[in-house]
């Protein structure tokens, strides 16, 4: 058996770095929801549809849940902010990173809507805007509702739509997509954004 980890003290105030939805992908399977908050003095997590566990600081960015044998390390991004975390379990098995979930507006969302066609699959997806959230369908495919992890980024809630990055033309208008799949077999497919 391994040695229980130790937590170390560190003062609470840094837990309102971590407070927030993130999106965790789960292996071949609908990624799930996790909740980090704050009560007092005591970081919780909350996976979806799960009881709350303390999450206890090994460090001030590396926090384990107590009795199980997971950790999640938090990792700032260029802006020094802790948009995701990544999940350790077994003592060293990495599962794919958690990202912060945040809001767009409907106008926001919009922005992202069109047809999508990858040359290499000739094949399409459309994105539009449904009861407030972004959506792409396939007609051969379940549609895939999709979440803004930030800067352009979603993350869908399949595993074949892992992450997808818009990218923009010198205008700052949205040419097409890279999609990226779990299963390591898709990488930065290329998808361009029909023309009206």
């Amino acid at each position: 058996n391994p040695a229980p980890i130790k937590s170390v003290k560190v003062n609470p105030s840094i837990y309102d770095e971590y407070i927030g939805k993130y999106i965790l992908p789960l292996p071949y399977s609908k990624p799930t929801m996790v909740t980090i908050i704050r009560e007092n003095d005591q970081l919780l997590g909350q996976l979806e549809g799960q009881p709350k566990g303390e999450l206890l600081p090994q460090s001030e960015t590396t926090f384990f849940v107590k009795d199980k044998n997971i950790q999640l390390i938090f990792s700032p991004d260029e802006n020094g902010k802790f948009n995701h975390f990544e999940p350790m379990i077994d003592g060293g098995r990495k599962l794919l990173p958690a990202r912060r979930l945040c809001r767009l507006n409907v106008d926001q969302l919009k922005e992202y809507t069109g047809d999508f066609i990858s040359p290499e699959l000739a094949t399409t997806w459309r994105i539009s805007v449904q009861d407030d959230q972004l959506l792409a369908k396939h007609k051969l495919q379940k549609s895939v509702q999709l979440f803004f992890t930030g800067a352009d980024r979603f993350t869908g809630d399949h595993w074949w739509f892992q992450e997808i990055i818009f990218d923009r033309d010198n205008k700052g208008q949205i040419i097409g997509f890279r999609l990226t799949a779990e299963d390591g077999l898709v990488r930065n497919l290329a998808f361009n954004k029909q023309l009206e």
